[in-house]
């Protein structure tokens, strides 16, 4: 069985790894939401995308 400390690391290395990914898609988004600037349909691209920002 684990010692508390052990536990604790493991949960902080998994809250990182979550937060990595987390960065990841938002670094994403925003390429995304930046290569669409000079479109003039940025609404229905940003539609299109469909994000459910409740994920993030």
């Amino acid at each position: 069985s684990y010692d508390k400390p052990t536990i604790c690391y493991h949960q902080l290395c998994v809250s990182l790894l979550i937060d990595a990914k987390r960065r990841r898609i938002l670094r994403m988004i925003a390429e995304y939401i930046a290569s669409i600037v000079m479109d003039r349909n940025i609404a229905q691209n940003l539609i299109k995308l469909k994000i459910d920002w409740r994920l993030l």
